[in-house]
């Protein structure tokens, strides 16, 4: 396969997905102060239940009802909604995120300092639903199954690693249209032969 087909079928690939961008969601309506009270009790819950399954407590004795029977509203609002408790997690939720709407709780989670994002930035640009990010894990898996060929080539300097990385990303991309969740941008992040400036430019120049 040439560089001239190898192009022209990463571009007809790349037509074959969801190329809306991730939509940004840094400002957004606000909740009634009802609703944002009702919220930081639900996010209270999920502090409680982190905490204690961190002490060797069991989940099925953590189920909602219960919870709700041992924390009622006014010992959370005592507590301050249990916040402290994010101390002792991995994670906490951003206080910003939690005024607007717009998000869930699931993009309302952060990990302390930053640890294991490589582009803090970039994460949050992204507003990945639990479901999004799910379907990306799902796509990053199947890529890295079906793509293991390439490390027959590994140590053999007579081969034109542009071309190889061309075909894989041609790869990664026709994989890609079975992920609709999937946009075109993190394709791209994640499979770093293009980047996503030069997708951009690719689509537009040569598709």
């Amino acid at each position: 396969m040439d560089d001239e087909t190898i192009r022209k079928m990463i571009c007809c690939f790349i037509k074959r997905l969801n190329c809306q961008s991730p939509e940004r969601c840094d400002y957004g309506p606000e909740y009634e102060k009802d609703q944002l009270m009702e919220l930081y009790e639900q996010l209270a819950l999920y502090r409680i239940k982190a905490y204690e399954l961190t002490v060797d407590r069991k989940l099925a004795e953590l189920d909602d009802v219960n919870l709700k029977l041992q924390y009622p509203p006014s010992k959370l609002y005592d507590n301050n909604f249990f916040k402290y408790y994010e101390e002792s997690l991995e994670w906490y939720f951003d206080l910003e995120r939690c005024w607007n709407a717009q998000f869930d709780n699931y993009q309302r989670l952060v990990l302390h300092g930053f640890r294991g994002y490589l582009d803090w930035d970039f994460y949050r640009s992204i507003n990945n639903t639990y479901e999004q990010d799910l379907a990306y894990v799902q796509y990053f898996e199947e890529v890295a199954k079906q793509t293991k060929w390439v490390e027959d080539y590994l140590g053999d300097s007579t081969i034109q690693w542009e071309r190889i990385r061309g075909v894989a990303y041609m790869q990664a991309l026709d994989i890609a249209a079975s992920f609709p969740d999937v946009s075109p941008f993190l394709v791209s992040y994640g499979f770093p032969v293009m980047t996503p400036c030069l997708l951009a430019n690719f689509v537009v120049e040569k598709c």
